[in-house]
């Protein structure tokens, strides 16, 4: 990783901080807490703060179904359940079913359109698989709600966020305009290489348009730190924030669980198990930056993790290593792979076999591909893959279509174009077999 700005965090304060590495590439300056890079997802916690402030001046309630508020969506498509089912708490919370991406959406091709095209062309927006059934992460729910809270707040869901959330906590670090940072205290981020390529390449910028509410924030470590300390502890910031203690507490509550209860989700934030601890936090990942916020609040302590590389660096893993040393007051040994990447035997004799190979995508993920019966295909990941691209089955529809079982894209398709081109889960990847 070029860079790596790390701290711990108690009530609010940074206790320990440290910079690895360099801001750019040769510039020979290590990051400070004052440094800004993109937090990607982390600006989810944002959104389902705006939409629990909405909530308390009822603005609206959270068992409201979406067409409630953006009309529009009446025209998707609903193959696995109703409409009415996909309400704002399921979308704050990923169990409404919605598709991953609007099908506009490549994060290959760094297109991401603008939310009147988005609604222009929402009967190619689908629920993939039934509401309440399952945990599917949806960068699309977070930017619908972006519109609902843009709606209602009658200005801009970016100004709304910065006068009722960023401005009362004094995070004046954190921001949606890139230009407003100074070139001293922006982090270039890197992706990267090109298959049999060494050298890491400067990300491009990407604007995120009508998806900015479940990406689209640059912060500082300093500023994250704020933000748990509040998280942590809200009735010490209750004359900054109209948030009540009783709201946070409310967002902060698991609404699912899963079988095992090793996680859960809240709104707006994943909870997790660790020993005897609950830690609750958030990460993300965008072209070139990567990023983890961590907290137990019966410790009373939470960690912020940001780095300058994506794909490729999990800020996660970094995080909750860190948290665990801080909360058990012992060392940790590193964790040395918490990928599954297990190779399965491909079938050749399957005519599935003509797509078995490595496919690349930009901006840096691979995949494998192997026939694994006469209708399956097994798609499996590389060690530094993120964004929830599990390994995953994907059993066919006709010649060239797929349907994608678990992961990222569940209940989606995977489309071949060709013998060496596929389509999945809004990325393109190109065989680039060794």
């Amino acid at each position: 990783m070029p860079s790596v700005a790390a701290a711990v965090v108690r009530d609010g304060e940074i206790e320990w901080f440290q910079g690895f590495g360099e801001t750019k590439l040769g510039n020979g300056t290590s990051p400070s807490e004052h440094s800004r890079l993109r937090i990607a997802s982390n600006t989810k916690t944002f959104t389902a703060a705006a939409l629990m402030l909405m909530r308390e001046a009822s603005m609206l309630t959270l068992e409201d179904p979406l067409m409630l508020h953006i009309p529009e969506f009446t025209s998707a498509d609903t193959p696995t359940g109703d409409l009415e089912d996909v309400t704002l708490i399921r979308l704050a919370t990923h169990h409404s079913g919605l598709m991953t991406e609007h099908p506009l959406t490549s994060w290959s091709r760094n297109s991401f359109p603008l939310m009147s095209n988005m609604l222009d062309s929402v009967h190619e927006v689908a629920v993939v698989v039934p509401p309440d059934t399952t945990w599917k992460y949806s960068n699309l729910a977070y930017g619908l709600l972006g519109e609902v809270i843009e709606r209602l707040a009658g200005k801009p869901y970016e100004h709304w966020v910065r006068s009722e959330l960023l401005e009362p906590l004094g995070m004046a670090e954190t921001t949606f305009d890139s230009g407003q940072i100074s070139e001293n205290d922006e982090v270039c981020g890197y992706i990267p290489p090109l298959p049999g390529e060494h050298a890491l390449r400067p990300a491009p910028s990407v604007e995120l348009n009508g998806i900015q509410a479940a990406g689209g924030l640059w912060s500082s470590v300093a500023d994250l730190a704020k933000w748990i300390g509040f998280m942590t502890s809200p009735a010490n910031h209750r004359a900054k924030l109209p948030l009540s203690p009783t709201s946070v507490a409310h967002m902060l509550r698991p609404v699912y669980i899963d079988d095992n209860w090793s996680t859960g989700q809240c709104i707006g934030w994943r909870a997790v198990r660790s020993r005897d601890r609950v830690y609750l936090g958030h990460g993300g990942g965008i072209h070139g930056f990567g990023s983890a916020t961590l907290w137990c609040k019966s410790a009373g302590a939470g960690v912020v993790v940001l780095s300058s590389l994506w794909p490729g660096s999990d800020a996660g893993v970094i995080a909750r290593e860190l948290l665990d040393m801080v909360v058990f007051e012992m060392d940790v040994a590193p964790t040395e792979n918490q990928v599954d990447t297990h190779v399965v035997d491909a079938d050749t004799d399957s005519p599935l076999s003509q797509f078995n190979g490595t496919y690349f995508a930009e901006p840096g993920l691979t995949r494998d591909i192997a026939a694994v019966s006469n209708e399956c295909l097994h798609i499996g990941m590389d060690p530094s893959a993120t964004l929830g691209q599990v390994p995953v089955t994907a059993r066919r529809i006709d010649d060239r279509q797929f349907l994608v079982n678990g992961g990222r894209a569940a209940g989606e398709a995977l489309v071949f174009s060709n013998d060496d081109e596929f389509e999945m889960s809004n990325f393109t990847y190109k065989r680039n077999d060794p």
